[in-house]
């Protein structure tokens, strides 16, 4: 299962995850088919009733629980990750690609974006050996908050809210590079792409990060900069909030339609006074 990190915040009462991992997605598949037709109805009727002035007011008033991905949104990762897919298509496959390719599929699991660039097992493993190997030499050299993260999250802290990541990326970097830039020490947990059967942009490790919280999904924010965020956030129940900072250009976060969408992270705290 996923890994607590630090305690949960006040108000948010610690309890198992109804989602263990052991259960696979099938116990996931139930939490979503419960909410899914309650869901599309609440967001439906929010889109048609609620004007601009008083959305944000209306929407955020009951969360308390905000969920980010981690790369693209807390950590600046964006150069290394194309640096690493050129290192390892250049060395493996002896091909340039243009950078739009490479970082198509940015925010789904590495060993999924892999197939992109074959269809034989054995060049896929060796994609994922070469990049991997790249990626983590000079990880911890390169990897940075984006401006305004760390202060961000001290807010948010303060404020009550329980706070956590759900990533595609492996939990044990993930985690690593949270601890190097100084966010790990605001998160109660990380959600890693080992860490559940599911990714995004399939809900089930966004509703496994919320019963980790204690939280229901409902009451819960999910920020990311890749449109898989958003879907998956949507499909959780949500309130979804489109970071712009990332490798995605906004209209294509806009395309998922995400309750908001932000362009600096002392913007989206601003979401929560």
């Amino acid at each position: 299962t996923a890994r607590r990190h630090g305690k949960p915040a006040s108000g948010a009462r610690p309890r198992k995850s109804r989602m263990p991992r052991n259960q696979g997605p099938d116990a996931v598949r139930r939490v979503i088919r419960a909410s899914s037709t309650k869901q599309t109805a609440r967001r439906a009727s929010s889109c048609a009733t609620l004007p601009m002035d008083r959305g944000k007011e209306d929407r955020m008033r009951n969360v308390r629980g905000i969920m980010f991905d981690n790369d693209g949104t807390l950590v600046d990762t964006g150069q290394l990750i194309l640096d690493s897919f050129r290192h390892a298509t250049k060395t493996v496959l002896h091909r340039d690609f243009p950078d739009s390719r490479l970082m198509a599929k940015v925010g789904q699991p590495l060993t999924v974006q892999m197939w992109d660039f074959t269809e034989d097992q054995e060049v896929h493993d060796e994609l994922l050996r070469a990049f991997r190997e790249y990626n983590h030499a000079v990880h911890d050299q390169r990897v940075r908050a984006f401006p305004g993260v760390i202060e961000g999250l001290a807010r948010l802290k303060r404020r009550g809210f329980a706070l956590g990541v759900v990533s595609s990326k492996l939990h044990a970097l993930c985690w690593r590079g949270l601890t190097i830039t100084g966010a790990a020490q605001y998160l109660d947990f990380c959600v890693g792409a080992d860490d559940f059967p599911e990714f995004k942009p399939k809900p089930g490790p966004i509703l496994h990060g919320a019963s980790l919280l204690g939280i229901p999904a409902g009451e819960c924010a999910y920020a990311g900069d890749a449109p898989f965020d958003i879907t998956a956030g949507n499909a959780a129940g949500c309130r979804t909030i489109a970071c712009t900072w990332g490798v995605f250009p906004p209209e294509r976060l806009q395309a998922e339609g995400p309750d908001f969408t932000v362009h600096s992270f002392e913007e989206l705290v601003d979401l929560f006074d």
